[in-house]
């Protein structure tokens, strides 16, 4: 089961039926535009059409209502320490005169996926599989998308990224939402940006979508009012999620994220480790922590071992000499929960709040890279605080309507088919559970929630 790294990260659009002020740190110019926005990309509603036609996905996103003009926008924020720093966004308006297309539109806050490229950019629509399948999902139907890039890719001069650290990405967000406010009319000349405010991101997104409506919610409510979020397949339980992999259930991709994790957490909190030596094995500890994202994607990720099945699964000793990562010292240290790495996943997992406006969590079972106990373990969380949470599992006929269900299944045996059927076939589903196979049906769930309370 060799799984190519990238497909765990920057989604890739699927092809065929899928074949192929308040709060925070920083300036006084948070929020504010470093400069007029840049228009990227025009769309009809033919061109989207035929988009979401050539990769099978034009029965389950519907014909396209709007055109969109996608624009990329650059902004003053934080990093992972509150230092000031720069991010961009794109921006993604709805255009024409059908209705529905212009005047006050409702808005939907995207958060990306991880992403190992530090040239990563949502408003290249042409080649930014993720951005186009938030075009279609969402732009398409008349929402106005604001898609930060993240402080640390793109234009952003910051040298880290603040991987799943709630509060500087929860910031990074509300300084992409301010900016966009300010600069709107120099991008729509139709649409507006109307008081519905929908949060929604997947894998890493799901996490950075739900810190950031409890953000709002918590420390940002004078400016902005959630009317809905729908967080998709993200790592919300980190202390529980880490502490499986740390037992010996590791995700697949493991070894690419974990590390940049624990850089995110030492540029933040400086306690993760004195020197890296502390965590990493020779050679690892000179070549991991600055390691991702990279803008040479190819030749820093030849840089980890793969392990023998290709699945990025050698964080620990496996006992065989294969090459691994982590000292089994740090291993051992950081399921103790008075570890600098522990408090820091602590302090960054999402459980143990009460969502004020509706949520509902959207996932797969079966993901074998974000496992799908982040969602159970969330929404019981939440029940427990007393926030009746939503829940879409699409290996769940009991949560998600019949079509969905049965589009899922079908893109599971597509892909399954095209290897060949039999153990081959099990492990392309395999690798293409997170990356490939869950996202658009998702994207299509969490739409239809958003339209049944608001809009």
């Amino acid at each position: 089961m060799r799984i190519d790294p990238r497909s765990l990260a920057a989604l890739p659009l699927v092809a065929g039926l899928l074949l192929a002020g308040c709060g925070g740190g920083g300036g006084p110019d948070r929020g504010s535009a470093v400069a007029t926005p840049v228009q990227t990309a025009t769309l009809t509603t033919a061109q989207l059409d035929g988009a979401a036609s050539s990769v099978g996905l034009a029965a389950l996103f519907g014909p396209a209502r709007c055109g969109v003009a996608v624009s990329s926008l650059e902004y003053n924020t934080v990093g992972g320490r509150g230092e000031d720093t720069n991010a961009t966004a794109a921006v993604m308006v709805p255009t024409g005169t059908a209705d529905g297309c212009a005047g006050p539109r409702p808005v939907v806050l995207y958060a990306h996926g991880t992403t190992f490229d530090k040239t990563f950019n949502m408003a290249k629509v042409d080649t930014n599989g993720e951005a186009r399948l938030a075009m279609l999902a969402f732009a398409a139907q008349g929402y106005v998308v604001v898609a930060p890039n993240y402080t640390g890719y793109d234009r952003s001069r910051l040298s880290y990224h603040p991987y799943l650290n709630a509060e500087a990405q929860a910031d990074d967000l509300v300084d992409a939402m301010r900016a966009t406010r300010a600069q709107f009319g120099a991008m729509s000349t139709t649409a507006t940006m109307g008081n519905r405010l929908y949060l929604t991101g997947y894998s890493q997104g799901g996490h950075v979508a739900m810190a950031t409506h409890r953000a709002m919610q918590q420390r940002y409510a004078d400016e902005f009012t959630v009317t809905a979020s729908g967080p998709m397949s993200g790592p919300y339980a980190l202390w529980s999620f880490s502490q499986l992999i740390f037992q010996g259930q590791q995700n697949i991709g493991a070894s690419l994220f974990t590390p940049m994790v624990l850089t995110s957490y030492q540029q933040a909190y400086g306690n993760i480790y004195a020197t890296p030596a502390d965590a990493y094995q020779p050679p690892y500890d000179t070549i991991l922590p600055s390691l991702l994202p990279a803008a040479d994607v190819t030749s820093a990720i030849a840089k980890v071992p793969a392990g023998a099945d290709g699945s990025y699964r050698t964080l620990f000793d496996a006992g065989d000499g294969s090459p691994f990562i982590f000292k089994t010292s740090f291993r051992l240290a950081s399921q103790q929960a008075g570890s600098g790495y522990a408090q820091a996943l602590q302090r960054n997992d999402l459980l143990g709040w009460k969502p004020g406006a509706p949520m509902a969590l959207c996932y797969g079972a079966s993901d074998p890279t974000v496992f799908g106990m982040n969602s159970t373990s969330a929404q019981a969380s939440f029940a427990s605080q007393g926030a009746t949470v939503g829940r879409f599992d699409l290996e769940d006929a009991g949560t998600v309507p019949a079509a969905i269900k049965q589009g899922f299944d079908a893109a599971k045996a597509n892909v399954s088919a095209q290897a060949g059927g039999g153990a081959a076939g099990a492990a392309a589903v395999i690798s293409a559970y997170h990356g490939s196979l869950v996202p658009p049906f998702c994207m299509a769930l969490v739409r239809g929630f958003f339209q049944s309370v608001g809009g």
